[in-house]
């Protein structure tokens, strides 16, 4: 979770690790959404090797969800993967 006011924004990494902790890339490009872009609005652009870096922008205060959601070979095939995170 990550408190922050109106007009502040926030950076974010998305890496999508293995069961034992070791980066693993994704297929395609990753989406990330706001519950409620009323509250916080959401970018995503890629990184370097496996990271993707993100940027929260507060609008107005409330409460919000981002969800970055992708598609990675975990070793046992590929599947969906998803990060949340809470903004106030």
């Amino acid at each position: 979770m990550v408190d922050i006011t109106t007009e502040q924004q926030v950076g974010f990494v998305f890496q999508v690790k293995d069961g034992r902790g070791r980066p693993k890339g994704v297929e395609g490009t990753p989406s990330a959404v706001s519950s409620d872009e009323t509250v916080c609005t959401v970018s995503l652009a890629a990184g370097e090797g496996t990271a993707w870096n993100g940027m929260v922008v507060s609008v107005a205060p409330g409460s919000a969800r981002v969800v970055v959601d992708a598609d990675a070979d975990l070793g046992e095939g590929v599947q969906d993967v998803v990060g949340t995170l809470d903004v106030n």
